[in-house]
C-alpha cells in the first residue's frame, strides 16, 4: 500500500458513514408522463364497461377536447392544455373499448345462435392452422374420445338459409371430432356443424367463459361431428404471414418431436412455441399449484433469457452497431411467432426499450417504458385490462422496479467509498457456545464482509476457489429468492382471487426452477437452429434440453407434493383488491406519502383485518339454503344447514368431472367455506359422483354417506371413487330408510329409500331419497329414482313438497304423472342439460306450480327463514347477467 493511502479502518469507517447517510435518503419519483396517460386510458375503458355511453359520445367528447386542448396549447396554458388532452385520451380508449366489446355486426353468427345447438352450413376463413389436441390420460370417471381433436379459430363469410346464401360475419371457435390436414391459415371452406352458443357462467364464482371469448371477438361455437364434413373451397395466399408463422411453429414442434423424450417436447413446444394444448392437464395443474404455471406462458422470463443469449451471439458475430439492432428484431420476430399475446408484447417492448437505450447511450428503462408496453397492449385490444395474465404480468414488473429502486436506494453504492455494509453478527450468548464460535469462522469465509469494493475484489481472488463457487451461487441464490419472494408478495392477493390458490411453496420453487429453466429455454433455441445444419450438434442440445426439462418436472411435481406448500382457499373481493393495490400505487407514486413502517404495517392488518370480518359478517347464514348447481347433464345440491353445517349432496356431471368440480368449488369458495361437513353420494352413476375425487383434493370432508349397495358393483369408476376416499382418509358411513340426520334445531333430514338392503334391481331404483324439512317447508331430493325403488316410495303416504328435484333429469321413465300426484310440488327443478327434450315432462309438473330448469335459469337457490320460503335464480328470466333473481310463487 502506497504512504499517500489511507489506511484500512479509515477507509471502513468512511465507507460506513456514506452507507448509512445513503440509507436515509429517500427515493425522489421520476418524471413520467406516460404512466399519467396510461391511468387514463385505463380509467377511460374502465368507466366504458361499467357505465357505458354511445361510442358517438365517446369521440364526441374526445374530438371536442382535441380542440379544446389546441386551443389552450395555442395560448401557452399548457396545465390545463394537459389536462384536457387527458381527457381526450380518456373518451378516445373509452370508444374504442366501446366499438371492441359492445358493437358487432347485424350478421354476426353470434345472432343465429340460440339457447341450444342447432344444425348449420357456413363458409369461413379459417385464421390459423388446426391445432391437434391429443387424447387425455384415461380417466375412469370420464367418458374417453375416440380420437383426437382438433381446434382453431374462424372468420364468417356465409351462412346458408334454405336453399340461398346470406353474408355473416363475426369470429367462432371450431372443434372437429378428427383430423384435417389439408386445412391451413387463409383457406376458405364450407363445414355442416353444429352451432352453439356462448358459455356464460350459470353458477356463483363461476368463470365467465362467454366474457373471455367475447373479449376476443368471438360470439359463438361450432362443433363439427366428422372432417367429412368440411370441404375446401379455395386455399389462402401461400406467402401469407400467418401462414409461414404457422409453418415454423409447426416445424419446430417436429423438431422436438423428433429429438425429445414425449414428456419433455410437449412441455418444451409449450415453453418456447406456445403450443400449451400438448401439455397433459395434470402437468399444468402441477404447475399451477406450485406457482410456476408462468413457466408454461411465454413472457418476459423467457424473452429476457432467449435475447440474452442472441445478444451473446450476436453481438460477437455482428458489429456493435448491428448487434442490438438485431436482438431487437429477434425479439420482435419471436413475438410474432407465438402469437404476440400481452405478456410477449409488454417483454417485447421493454427489450426493445433496453436495446435502443444502450445503442443512444440513454439512461435506463423505467416506468415510461413500461406504460408504453401499456398503451400499446390496450390498443391491440382494450378488453386486456381485465384478464389475469396481462394484469399479473405488469404487475410483476412494476413491483420489481419499483422495489429495484428502493434497494439501489437503500443499498451502499458500489464506489470504494460507500460499499461497504453492516456486518453480520451473531448473538453474543450463541457466540460463546463451541457451535456459535464455529459459525462464525463459516461465516467469515461464505458471508459478505464490510469491505470496500476494490479490496473485497482482491481478497475475492486469494479465496479458495470452492469458497468463491459457493459464495457465488450463495449470492445467486439470495437474488432469486428475494426476487421470487417479491413477486409472490405483490402477486399472492391476486392469484387467491381469480384461482383460490395460496402457494407459499411459489417462492422456494420459482428460485430453484431458474436455472433448469433458462438451460431449457437456450438449449431448445439451439436445438431449433442446429436443427437445421447437419451433424451431432442437434443431438447434443437435445440431450441438454432432455436433461434441464426433467429438472424442472421433477422440481415442479417435487414441490407439488410438499405439505402445505399450497392450499384452496376462498379469494379476497374485488373491492380489498382494490383498495390493496391502490393503496401500494399511492406510496410507490408518492413516497413523501408514505407513513413510518409501524403505521403502514397497521394499515396491512386492519385492511386484512377487513376482508375477512366484512365478508363473513355480511354473508347470509341464517336458515336454510339449498341451491341446485347448474351442473349440465348431472347434480350437484349444496345444503346450508341452520346450525352452520354444510352438506353436499351428489357431484358430478356427465363425462366432465372436472367442469363439476370447478363448479362445485367456485360455489363454496363464493360462500366462504373451505370445509364440507357430509357428502351424500346419491348411488353408483358416475354423471352424481365422478367430481367428488377432485373435491376431495380442495376441501376437508368430515363424511360420505352411501347407499348399502353403493359399492357392490365391480367397476373401474366405482373402485377410483372408493380409493380417491379411502386415500383423502374420509369415513364412508351407510344410510338407509328410516334413518335421519342431524340438522339443527327444528331441522330433519330424513331418509325415506332405499331399505336396509337394498334392492335387486339398477342403481337408479336405490337411489338415496332424501327429505329436508326446516320451518314447515319440505325439500325432497329423489336423484334418480325410478321403478321398482319409485314405487315403494309412491305407496308410502303422500308428502306435499314445496320444492322438488325432478327424477332422472327429466326423464319420462321417472313417472312424472304419478309423482307430481303423490307430491304435489310448488316447485319442481330440473337439473340436466340441453342434450335431451324435457318440455313433454316439464308440462305434466307445470300443473301443479312453478317449474324451473337449471340449463337456462342457471343455479337455483332456495332459502326458509322466518320469512318462508323463497326461491331465486342466478340467471334472471328476462336478461343474462349473472346475478341472482327473486321469483315469486305465483
Amino acid at each position: 500500500m502506497h504512504e499517500d493511502q489511507p489506511p484500512l479502518k479509515m477507509m471502513r469507517i468512511m465507507a460506513a458513514v456514506d452507507a448509512k447517510s445513503e440509507t436515509k435518503r429517500e427515493p425522489t419519483p421520476g418524471y413520467h408522463p406516460l404512466v399519467i396517460v396510461v391511468v387514463a386510458v385505463a380509467t377511460g375503458v374502465v368507466i366504458d364497461r361499467y357505465r357505458p355511453l354511445p361510442v358517438a359520445v365517446w369521440w364526441t367528447i374526445a374530438a371536442t377536447c382535441l380542440g379544446g386542448w389546441f386551443t389552450l396549447w395555442h395560448k401557452q396554458r399548457n396545465m390545463a392544455a394537459s389536462v384536457v388532452l387527458l381527457v381526450a385520451g380518456l373518451a378516445a380508449a373509452a370508444a374504442w373499448h366501446h366499438c371492441r366489446w359492445n358493437l358487432f355486426g347485424g350478421d354476426d353468427l353470434g345472432f343465429f345462435a340460440g339457447s341450444q345447438k342447432e344444425p348449420v352450413c357456413i363458409e369461413a376463413v379459417a385464421l390459423q392452422k388446426p391445432r391437434v389436441i391429443p387424447l387425455p390420460e384415461f380417466n375412469p370417471l370420464r367418458s374417453p374420445r375416440e380420437g383426437d381433436e382438433i381446434r382453431f379459430e374462424v372468420e364468417l363469410r356465409a351462412i346458408r338459409d334454405g336453399d340461398r346464401w346470406r353474408t355473416a360475419s363475426g369470429r367462432a371457435a371450431m372443434v372437429v371430432e378428427g383430423l384435417v390436414p389439408d386445412l391451413a391459415a387463409g383457406d376458405r371452406f364450407r363445414v355442416f356443424a353444429h352451432l352453439l352458443p356462448p358459455e356464460h357462467a350459470m353458477n356463483p364464482g363461476e368463470a365467465d367463459r362467454a366474457a373471455r371469448d367475447r373479449g376476443r371477438r368471438i360470439t359463438s361455437h361450432l362443433r363439427v361431428n366428422h372432417p367429412e364434413a368440411i370441404s375446401m373451397v379455395s386455399t389462402g395466399f401461400a406467402y401469407g404471414p400467418a401462414r409461414l408463422l404457422e409453418s415454423l411453429r409447426l416445424r419446430g414442434l417436429r423438431v422436438f418431436a423428433d429429438y425429445l423424450r414425449p414428456q419433455q417436447a410437449s412441455l418444451a413446444a409449450a415453453v418456447l412455441l406456445g403450443l400449451r394444448e400438448q401439455l397433459d392437464p395434470k402437468e399444468t395443474g402441477a404447475f399451477q399449484l406450485t406457482g410456476t404455471i408462468h413457466l408454461l406462458v411465454i413472457a418476459g422470463l423467457h424473452l429476457g433469457i432467449l435475447a440474452g443469449f442472441a445478444s451473446v451471439v450476436l453481438r460477437r458475430l455482428l458489429p456493435w452497431r448491428l448487434g442490438l439492432p438485431a436482438v431487437a428484431g429477434f425479439t420482435i420476430f419471436y413475438m410474432l411467432l407465438v402469437d404476440a399475446e400481452p405478456p410477449v408484447v409488454r417483454a417485447t417492448v421493454l427489450i426493445a426499450a433496453t436495446c435502443g437505450a444502450v445503442y443512444f447511450g440513454r439512461r435506463r428503462v423505467g416506468f415510461n417504458v413500461l406504460a408504453l408496453a401499456g398503451l400499446i397492449v390496450l390498443a391491440m385490444n382494450p378488453v386486456d385490462l381485465f384478464n389475469i395474465g396481462p394484469q399479473l404480468s405488469f404487475l410483476c414488473v412494476a413491483g420489481l422496479m419499483a422495489m429495484a429502486s428502493s434497494w439501489f436506494v437503500t443499498m451502499p453504492s458500489q464506489d470504494i467509498l460507500d460499499s461497504t455494509q453492516p456486518p453480520i453478527e451473531l448473538p453474543a450468548a450463541i457466540e460463546k457456545l463451541p457451535v456459535g464460535r464455529t459459525l462464525v469462522r463459516i461465516s467469515r469465509w461464505i458471508l459478505p464482509e464490510p469491505q470496500p469494493a476494490a479490496i473485497e475484489k482482491l481478497l475475492e481472488q486469494e479465496r479458495f476457489w470452492p469458497i468463491r463457487l459457493l459464495r457465488f451461487v450463495g449470492r445467486g441464490l439470495r437474488h432469486l429468492t428475494l426476487v421470487s419472494g417479491t413477486i409472490w408478495l405483490l402477486t399472492f392477493p391476486l392469484v387467491m382471487a381469480r384461482f383460490n390458490i395460496f402457494n407459499p411453496i411459489a417462492v422456494v420453487i420459482n428460485a430453484a426452477v431458474w436455472l433448469p429453466m433458462a438451460g431449457a429455454l437456450v438449449s431448445g433455441l439451439a436445438l431449433l437452429l442446429c436443427s437445421m445444419i447437419p451433424g451431432p450438434l442437434a443431438a447434443v442440445g437435445a440431450e441438454f434440453c432432455n436433461w434441464q426439462l426433467a429438472a424442472v418436472e421433477w422440481l415442479v411435481r417435487f414441490g407439488q407434493h410438499i405439505p402445505y406448500g399450497h392450499s384452496w382457499v376462498p379469494g379476497p373481493a374485488d373491492w380489498w383488491l382494490i383498495g390493496f393495490y391502490a393503496g401500494l400505487a399511492v406510496f410507490t407514486a408518492f413516497p413523501r406519502l408514505r407513513p413510518p413502517l409501524r403505521w403502514r404495517l397497521v394499515l396491512l392488518g386492519v385492511w386484512t383485518a377487513a376482508g375477512i370480518i366484512i365478508p363473513w359478517w355480511t354473508t347470509d347464514r341464517h336458515g336454510l339454503r339449498c341451491t341446485f348447481l347448474s351442473v349440465g347433464h348431472g347434480e350437484a345440491i349444496v345444503l346450508e344447514l341452520p346450525d352452520g353445517r354444510t352438506i353436499l349432496y351428489d357431484a358430478g356431471r356427465l363425462s366432465a368431472p372436472t367442469s363439476c368440480c370447478r363448479i362445485v368449488s367456485g360455489y363454496l369458495w363464493s360462500r366462504g367455506l373451505m370445509h364440507i361437513d357430509a357428502v351424500i353420494l346419491s348411488h353408483a352413476d358416475t354423471d352424481h359422483y365422478n367430481a367428488l375425487p377432485e373435491l376431495l383434493e380442495r376441501f376437508s370432508v368430515g363424511k360420505v354417506y352411501v347407499s348399502p349397495v353403493m359399492f357392490d358393483q365391480q367397476n373401474e369408476s366405482i373402485q377410483f371413487l372408493h380409493d380417491a376416499i379411502d386415500q383423502a382418509k374420509v369415513p364412508i358411513c351407510l344410510i338407509a330408510s328410516s334413518d335421519r340426520l342431524s340438522g339443527g334445531p327444528d331441522c330433519l333430514l330424513d331418509i325415506l329409500h332405499p331399505p336396509p338392503h337394498g334392492l335387486p334391481s339398477t342403481s337408479n331404483a336405490n337411489s338415496i331419497v332424501l327429505s329436508v324439512k326446516y320451518g314447515g317447508k319440505r325439500v325432497l331430493l329423489p336423484a334418480d329414482l325410478q321403478s321398482p325403488g319409485l314405487d315403494d316410495v309412491l305407496a308410502e303416504r303422500p308428502l306435499h313438497c314445496d320444492m322438488l328435484l325432478v327424477p332422472h333429469h327429466g326423464s319420462k321413465s321417472s313417472m312424472p304423472e304419478e309423482l307430481s300426484a303423490w307430491s304435489t310440488p310448488d316447485w319442481s327443478v330440473f337439473s340436466a342439460g340441453n342434450r335431451y327434450d324435457t318440455s313433454m315432462v316439464e308440462a305434466i309438473y307445470a300443473k301443479h306450480g312453478r317449474v324451473l330448469h337449471t340449463a337456462d335459469s342457471g343455479a337455483v337457490m332456495v332459502r326458509v327463514d322466518e320469512n318462508g320460503l323463497r326461491v331465486e335464480t342466478f340467471v334472471g328470466p328476462d336478461s343474462g347477467h349473472p346475478e341472482f333473481h327473486f321469483l315469486d310463487a305465483k
